[in-house]
């Protein structure tokens, strides 16, 4: 719970942009990528972080996560505030303001991506 350490894969690269740390409150993972899906991020602690299949985006992490937002979540989670490897909300709220910028950025390239796509109906079934 808290913010981690992302690497996106060559696929993922310009996707992701400057964005290599992202919010987590989670711990449970998928093990396999959908058939046909395209990594686009791993991390240490979770393989599948991000995937590509057709026209949609998946992402195992919170690219909504804006720093206003986080003491709210804090309050809200407290039975994931005690599972191993939380990060202090002090630490969350200087990573948030920190990591904004790339991650707005990412949210845009997320949105202008995706959306021409599904508009035009390439989603999959």
């Amino acid at each position: 719970y808290g913010f981690y350490p992302l690497s996106p894969t060559e696929a993922g690269a310009a996707l992701f942009g400057e964005l290599d740390t992202v919010f987590q409150c989670h711990y449970e993972a998928l093990e396999a990528l959908p058939a046909g899906a395209e990594l686009l991020a791993s991390s240490e602690r979770f393989e599948i972080q991000a995937f590509r299949l057709d026209a949609a985006i998946g992402v195992q992490f919170h690219p909504d996560a804006r720093a206003d937002m986080l003491e709210g979540w804090w309050d809200g989670n407290a039975d994931m505030r005690q599972r191993p490897g939380v990060q202090p909300l002090e630490d969350q709220v200087v990573d948030g303001a920190r990591l904004e910028p790339a991650r707005a950025a990412f949210v845009g390239r997320l949105i202008d991506e995706w959306l021409p796509q599904a508009a035009a109906g390439e989603t999959a079934a």
